[in-house]
């Protein structure tokens, strides 16, 4: 077992904190959240890359009978969050997605945007995109949350596709620090 296989092993056998996992043909990558006073971190990541036929994708389920039919069943997913989040509809090509929920927590948004973070920064070292899907309409909340078997009782932060650029993105020509950082004061520029 290679070294990252082997942190990845004991990164995934840890007892408590939350994992999320990524898999495909090519890598595994698997985030370990924590939880603390000052709300979710990652605390542990760990990367393996996998050679040819090193997985075989294998998916058993009740309702659905081959690889053929999940993937046909997750595009029809991605394509239904697509049409449910209008400021998304880029969610219809994504090769995968993650709704982001909270419970029990006094502020969900900034505990959530802070794994988000987290997630978009990890996103981009692995060369993925990533953008935040607002839904900002009980509408689309409500038929997300319908969609995809979320207790109302929960808090939908958000959905978040994840796949490789088409292209490399452009850098943007950014406003000089002294025209959005202020010194002491609003309105002094920063120096």
């Amino acid at each position: 077992m290679s070294s990252a296989a082997g942190r990845l092993a004991a990164l995934l056998s840890t007892p408590g904190p939350s994992a999320a996992v990524a898999l495909s043909a090519e890598a595994i990558v698997a985030v370990q959240v924590t939880w603390n006073g000052d709300g979710p971190a990652i605390t542990g990541r760990a990367h393996a890359e996998l050679g040819p036929g090193d997985v075989t994708p294998t998916v058993t389920g009740t309702n659905v009978a081959d690889a053929a039919g999940v993937a046909e069943a997750l595009r029809d997913v991605l394509a239904r969050l697509g049409e449910i989040a209008t400021s998304g509809r880029f969610l219809a090509g994504a090769p995968i997605a993650i709704a982001i929920l909270m419970e029990g927590a006094d502020s969900p948004e900034l505990d959530a945007g802070r794994a988000l973070q987290q997630m978009e920064l990890v996103a981009w070292e692995e060369g993925m995109g990533t953008c935040f899907v607002g839904l900002p309409t009980a509408e689309q909340q409500r038929g997300v949350k319908e969609l995809l078997g979320i207790p109302e009782s929960t808090h939908l932060i958000t959905v978040l596709p994840f796949g490789y650029r088409a292209r490399t993105p452009r850098g943007k020509r950014r406003r000089p620090l002294s025209e959005i950082a202020h010194e002491g004061k609003y309105g002094a520029p920063y120096e």
